[in-house]
């Protein structure tokens, strides 16, 4: 994973890794993401922020962004109806990136595959 992300990064991506370890909802979940993905102070923990700020990333301007979702097992499990409202915000922004021809994609990285 660290040789993808580098290879990115040299090509003037952003490569963003939420750890999903301690997350088993909602909560814990944005706040993973916004950790790892440096949204601004004014984020506010709750899906409509979560879908603004990765559509917007200004503070973190790139060539195309990867967001790699790891240890999400719990999550998965404990809220199954978060994790599906998350991938459909995750699948609505790579549309939007797409239209602005910035590569936007979201890899869900799991153990054992």
């Amino acid at each position: 994973m660290k040789a993808l992300s580098s290879a990115l990064e040299a090509a003037g991506w952003r490569t963003f890794h939420v750890d999903g370890k301690k997350v088993k909802d909602k909560a814990s979940f944005l706040s993973a993401c916004a950790k790892a993905m440096e949204f601004p102070d004014y984020f506010g923990g709750n899906w409509d922020a979560f879908e603004e700020c990765i559509n917007e990333l200004s503070w973190a301007e790139a060539k195309g962004y990867l967001v790699v979702l790891e240890n999400m097992g719990k999550f998965v499990e404990a809220a199954p109806s978060d994790w599906k409202t998350a991938c459909e915000i995750f699948t609505s922004a790579a549309a939007s990136w797409k239209k602005q021809k910035t590569p936007f994609c979201v890899m869900n990285a799991v153990a054992g595959c």
